[in-house]
């Protein structure tokens, strides 16, 4: 597990969560107050899932063959997130708040692509009142060439070349399409 937030301040935030950190072991847990970070570049830099990537190889037994970045899947929340999972040549799946997914209405694919640089100055560009304004029911010919429209809403878009999709939530994710097996 990496995050870009300190080891008290994920604490704080997750509390209602008590079963997440369970699944980790504390020596594969990276924070961006870890001193391994002191020497690395934050997101959207994709050292934090190399470093991550790295702890994990190192808590392998002897014999087990070490995970490469092509083989690891990152969930984010922000932008910059997805910059750093593509940049580190990870997998990306893209969860972003219902505020966030409002703001970025049109500039998924983008999103998914790593492209920070194109969303910044679209965002930058946007008015105030383009922030408060409803979002479309439907998405865009885009989105919906790329994803799924369920009930006039987007439920999942994919990027161009298939590394990095957008979903909802994470209820019902569907872990098989990853080859991720959470039954033993």
């Amino acid at each position: 597990m990496a995050s870009s937030t300190t080891k008290p301040f994920f604490a704080t935030k997750t509390s209602h969560l008590p079963a997440l950190t369970s699944y980790f072991t504390t020596n594969t847990c990276l924070f961006s107050d870890d001193d391994d970070m002191r020497t690395k570049k934050g997101k959207p830099a994709g050292d934090i899932y190399l470093l991550a990537m790295e702890r994990i190889n190192l808590s392998l037994a002897e014999g087990v063959q070490k995970l490469r970045p092509n083989e690891c899947l990152v969930f984010e929340d922000s932008i910059a997130g997805v910059a750093a999972g593509r940049a580190a040549g990870m997998r990306v799946c893209w969860v972003p708040h219902e505020g966030l997914r409002a703001v970025c209405k049109g500039m998924e694919l983008k999103v998914l692509a790593g492209k920070m640089e194109e969303v910044e100055e679209r965002l930058l560009a946007m008015k105030p009142g383009d922030l408060t304004r409803e979002p479309e029911a439907v998405g865009t010919k885009d989105e919906e060439e790329a994803g799924s429209v369920k009930g006039g809403k987007v439920d999942r878009i994919v990027s161009e070349d298939g590394w990095a999709e957008m979903i909802g939530s994470m209820e019902n994710f569907d872990y098989a399409r990853y080859g991720i097996n959470v039954n033993g």
